[in-house]
């Protein structure tokens, strides 16, 4: 069976892609919490795409492609934005906003395609509605091709925690503005603006307090 021409060209340019993050995240990118974990997802992936074309599961690998490729477009560009926002000493807020309004939305895409249509659409069809509509004929590699599907699951819950652990810290007070908190520089930097306002607010209130104590009680 023939691949049809577009998928083929779907396929070879996310196979490049990720053989390319593969380099990009050894030699070229900072090291960051997860770098381990992605290199991992990237080869996970090559060898998903590899297996799915070769024996022809291109419709699923292809469903894949679609909804995942969605949130990396809005990651990318949060990415971009928050990087552009800080340069040669000035700040420039039309980046800010774009970053905060790229990051909202790359979480819910991230949700919607990642956490809830891929398990719906995709291994609900590859798991149990196997069994629903069976075919004349077994199908090959079952067990292998799911336990790979549902690893991809797994690393997008992973990575999930990380949008998670942003909002809270922007919704606590820990950070004022979108920022990779994957990376250990900027961690560093919350913790210690972090610590500098638990101390100047330990130093209010004993400021406030000591004079009250040291009050006369009339008699």
């Amino acid at each position: 069976m023939d691949v049809p021409f577009d998928i083929y060209c779907a396929y070879v340019v996310e196979f490049a892609f990720y053989v390319h993050s593969i380099y990009g995240t050894l030699y070229m990118d900072r090291w960051r919490k997860d770098s381990v974990v992605m290199i991992f997802h990237h080869l996970l992936s090559i060898f998903l795409l590899g297996f799915s074309y070769s024996i022809r599961y291109y419709k699923v690998g292809i469903v894949i492609i679609f909804l995942f490729d969605i949130a990396d477009v809005w990651l990318e560009l949060t990415k971009v934005a928050v990087y552009l926002k800080d340069r040669n000493g000035k700040y420039y807020a039309v980046f800010d906003y774009i970053s905060i309004a790229g990051f909202v939305i790359f979480g819910c895409s991230w949700f919607v395609f990642r956490l809830y249509w891929f398990p719906l659409k995709v291994l609900h069809t590859t798991g149990h509605a196997v069994f629903l509509f069976p075919g004349p004929a077994p199908v090959p590699f079952y067990f292998f091709f799911n336990i790979m599907l549902w690893i991809l699951l797994v690393l997008n819950l992973y990575w999930f925690m990380f949008i998670l652990n942003l909002i809270y810290r922007v919704a606590m007070g820990q950070m004022k503005e979108v920022d990779d908190v994957r990376e250990s520089e900027v961690e560093e930097r919350i913790q210690t603006t972090w610590n500098r306002k638990k101390i100047e607010q330990n130093a209010m209130n004993n400021a406030t307090y000591v004079p009250l104590l040291t009050q006369q009680v009339p008699t």
